[in-house]
């Protein structure tokens, strides 16, 4: 079976059009080494880490497969056989976007996402998702476009902490809109703030649950910690809102084969 690749300098399953935004860290990385045979450098995960994986991935799949989040959270037997300290209570959250954008807006994202669901190839895939990100990209208020783009270009650069300045801002602004929250973890993941990172990936979901770029990066990151079932959960997800993402599709038929011993 073909090894899934990292893709340009993003996250290694959604940068064929997303390579711009995103940055590789230390997580995915491993996710990568991993997932070619390589040894895992992977360190022990970190109490409050594990804490955020948990909540994170409640709050993603209770807002994208619309079952009880409690039952999703990995037990306290799991994470104290991995030396970890229990999870705490997970967060409640809805199971549909807040209706914040204009009507038009979401119109316009409901149909891309149905073509995209139909879309007949990977190349076709790409420029509907395409056109769905740049629909995110914009707020409709012309500063934070701007705090945007700069955010943009810093993390780009590599520079976290002037990243982080503006996307705190930016947030503060903007608190629902996704993609500042989906920027800002990838800012933290680029300052080693792996558990914060996840915690804007949950919120990403809360208030996108189709939000394909997050729910394929916090797979990656389940995938790196570890959580194999719960990282397949979340790309078999990612692949139903965007089918056409064929190394989303070979790290989630390489888990499947070891999760549940069959193909997907």
């Amino acid at each position: 079976m073909k090894k899934p690749r990292p893709l340009g300098r993003g996250f290694f399953i959604c940068a064929d059009f997303n390579r711009t935004l995103t940055q590789g860290t230390d997580a995915i990385k491993v996710a990568v080494m991993k997932a070619s045979g390589a040894p895992s450098l992977k360190p022990a995960l970190k109490p409050a880490l594990a804490a955020a994986l948990a909540a994170a991935l409640a709050a993603a799949l209770a807002a994208t497969l619309a079952i009880g989040a409690a039952s999703l959270v990995p037990s306290a037997a799991a994470f104290a056989q991995s030396g970890q300290n229990s999870p705490r209570a997970s967060v409640s959250i809805p199971l549909k976007p807040p209706v914040d954008e204009s009507a038009a807006a979401r119109r316009v994202l409901d149909e891309l996402f149905d073509r995209l669901a139909k879309a007949q190839d990977v190349e076709e895939g790409a420029g509907i998702a395409g056109a769905i990100q740049r629909v995110w990209l914009r707020s409709g208020s012309d500063t934070a476009d701007l705090l945007m783009a700069r955010a943009r270009s810093m993390v780009n650069k590599k520079d976290a902490a002037v990243a982080l300045e503006i996307l705190d801002r930016l947030v503060a602004l903007e608190p629902e809109w996704s993609e500042a929250w989906r920027l800002r973890a990838n800012a933290r993941f680029l300052s080693a703030d792996k558990a914060g990172a996840v915690e804007d990936l949950a919120r990403t979901l809360t208030i996108e649950p189709r939000h394909f770029i997050a729910l394929a990066d916090l797979g990656s990151v389940l995938y790196a910690s570890g959580f194999n079932k719960r990282a397949l959960e979340v790309l078999r997800r990612a692949l139903e809102v965007h089918p056409r993402q064929p190394d989303a599709q070979a790290l989630a038929d390489q888990l499947s084969l070891s999760v549940d011993g069959r193909g997907i």
